[in-house]
């Protein structure tokens, strides 16, 4: 049924987004002081130097979360 389609991909989203806080945890985890600060800064949307860097390392951190 519709409805149960629609179910089963909320809870895909639900089991997606559950591995991708794990990721971050896993990537923040793995950061040094000065990195966590910025990963912080990243995520409050502020700019610092280093932050396109630290995207493309997020980026290629979480590549296999988005295949």
């Amino acid at each position: 049924s519709e409805i149960g389609h629609k179910l089963s991909l909320k809870e895909l989203y639900l089991d997606e987004l559950v591995i991708l806080r794990d990721q971050l945890k896993s990537y923040q985890a793995q950061l040094s002081p000065e990195k966590q600060e910025q990963y912080e800064r990243l995520l409050a949307d502020e700019r610092f130097k280093g932050r396109q860097a630290m995207i493309r390392e997020l980026r290629a951190y979480l590549k296999d979360y988005s295949d």
